[in-house]
């Protein structure tokens, strides 16, 4: 393509092509670089090779030398990337999906599902019924035991507390990083019969207070800093926010509309560019993606798509902690 192109202009300037045999034969190799860059997809990077050999064929005429320094230089980077790309198809495929135990990490992102009614504080604080539960059985919730007993209604604050649990002691034996957990708190709903639901940012006091025993529980002495992320009380700048939380703090009406996808993963994605603008490391970052509805994992999964954040997930069943990274650089390859 580009090499015709070249023997065309040099022939419109009526150029003795004899002359200029390499400018002939290195436009060539950029042509076929340009067909490569198509085959490939990549119209953009097919297009500026184009334009190069187009552009070069012009200057071989009145500068030959000067163009076919151009062209090796042009050539010797390319074989570079070319390089380059073979080494990461053959060492590390493009598109991949990590599974592993939980890494130590320095920030966790989960979120708060409501609690049942039935393991509520009551309205004059006098009985805690989960708090008591964590209490009557606390050498299984010391451990965070795999087999321990089954509650019914279920306990859907276990996951979270276990996903804590994961970075404050993890699995592979290395020392834990966490510095700062925060906590996504969900609006108010209905259930399919109409009934309006309390959201867990009514309950977010609560959870506080059952994760400092926990912790006690745990023997874990270490400042652990609690953050919550929330909808912005005037929206008119931001939508969301990450704020510290205050016992003081009046959150009921604050929490993200979790049954709407669009407002999910814009609140993930506020709190990863939140931390990334703090600098704190992509690696560093892990979203637990078991709480609330799917699409928390759909947004978790996205995030870890194009960053190094990665996500994490509690089997309901066997309780284990699984931590994935998910790498997709070329999706024209989703293999």
């Amino acid at each position: 393509m580009i090499g015709l192109a070249g023997y065309l202009v040099q022939l419109f300037l009526k150029t003795d092509i004899n002359q200029h045999n390499l400018s002939a034969i290195l436009i060539v190799i950029l042509g076929l670089m340009a067909v490569a860059e198509y085959i490939s997809y990549r119209i953009q990077s097919a297009f500026y090779w184009l334009a190069a050999g187009f552009i070069c064929s012009v200057i071989s005429y009145w500068l030959p030398t000067l163009a076919n320094c151009l062209f090796l230089v042009i050539i010797t980077l390319y074989s570079l990337k070319l390089f380059y790309v073979i080494s990461r198809h053959l060492i590390q495929p493009y598109n991949k999906l990590f599974s592993q135990q939980p890494s130590p990490k320095t920030h966790l992102l989960l979120f708060l599902s409501p609690l049942a009614q039935h393991y509520r504080k009551t309205k004059d604080g006098t009985d805690f019924p989960l708090l008591n539960e964590i209490q009557n059985n606390a050498s299984e919730w010391e451990i965070m035991d795999t087999n321990m007993k089954s509650y019914n209604p279920i306990i859907n604050w276990e996951m979270p507390f276990r996903a804590i649990y994961s970075q404050l002691f993890p699995a592979s034996g290395h020392p834990s990083k966490l510095q700062q957990v925060i906590v996504a708190l969900s609006a108010p709903s209905t259930d399919k019969n109409g009934k309006a639901l309390e959201g867990s940012a009514a309950m977010i006091t609560e959870f506080v207070e059952s994760l400092q025993a926990l912790l006690k529980l745990w023997k874990f002495n270490q400042p652990l800093q609690l953050k919550l992320l929330i909808m912005c009380e005037n929206t008119s700048d931001k939508k969301f926010t990450l704020c510290e939380f205050s016992a003081s703090g009046d959150y009921k009406k604050r929490g993200i509309n979790s049954a709407n996808f669009e407002d999910t993963s814009a609140a993930v994605f506020f709190a990863v560019h939140t931390l990334i603008q703090q600098q704190v490391t992509e690696s560093d970052i892990v979203i637990d993606i078991t709480g609330w509805q799917k699409h928390t994992s759909v947004a978790g999964a996205l995030v870890a798509t194009v960053t190094d954040v990665h996500n994490q997930y509690i089997d309901t069943n066997s309780k284990e902690v699984t931590n994935y990274d998910f790498t997709f650089n070329d999706f024209t390859k989703l293999t």
